[in-house]
Parts: C-alpha cells; sequence; structure tokens
C-alpha cells in the first residue's frame, strides 16, 4: 500500500559478462493520470501507451557496477486503485509488484504538497 507523496520502486543486484545492460520498467496504473513525470529519466527513455494507463522507460545500463534501481512516487492527484511494477534485465524478467494507491486521509492532507 502507498499513499500520495510516498515512493516505491526496486534495487537490484546482478552479475554480467556483458559491459552494458538494458533494463525495462513498466508500470500500469488503474486510470490515466494527470502526467507521468520522470525526473532522472534520459530523453527518448519513457514512453506512455495511448491509453495512458501504461509507461515504459528502457535504458541501457553500465552493468560493470552490477546494480541497479528505479523509483516512482504518488502525487496527491494520482488515480487511487491498483498498480503493477514489472521489470527486466536483456529480457529476463526479474520481479513484478502489485499494490493499492490510497487517497490522502485528512491527517496526511497537510504533509503533502
Amino acid at each position: 500500500t502507498v499513499k500520495a507523496g510516498q515512493k516505491f520502486g526496486f534495487n537490484t543486484f546482478f552479475r554480467s559478462k556483458q559491459n552494458k545492460i538494458k533494463l525495462k520498467v513498466e508500470l500500469h496504473v488503474p486510470s490515466q493520470p494527470e502526467n507521468f513525470h520522470c525526473g532522472a529519466c534520459k530523453p527518448g527513455t519513457l514512453t506512455i501507451s495511448p491509453d495512458r494507463k501504461s509507461v515504459i522507460y528502457e535504458d541501457v545500463l553500465d552493468a560493470s557496477k552490477g546494480r541497479t534501481g528505479f523509483t516512482w512516487g504518488i502525487g496527491p492527484k494520482d488515480p487511487k486503485g491498483s498498480y503493477e511494477l514489472k521489470y527486466s534485465l536483456d529480457g529476463i524478467p526479474v520481479d513484478t509488484f502489485a499494490f493499492k494507491a490510497l487517497p490522502i486521509s485528512k491527517d496526511d492532507a497537510g504533509a503533502v504538497k
């Protein structure tokens, strides 16, 4: 469960004999958000589906570090309901997370902007 103002994501450690590794992250949301914002994304790495209920981030990473991660956040105007995040490395599925985004409670409303 995630509330507005909170972040979610993953960190993964891996071994690769290659110099580069391809990361693909898919986020599926219950309804169209106001926008998909990715402050850390390089231009051309983010693709939004025509129905605006899915977004895919793809990038080629330096594999020598042996780890990667990604973080998204839930904003106060983001859709509430069931979300799913999947990610893969070099086309191999690594993990899938399903969770719910809850509306802001009255107690939280002053803390989230």
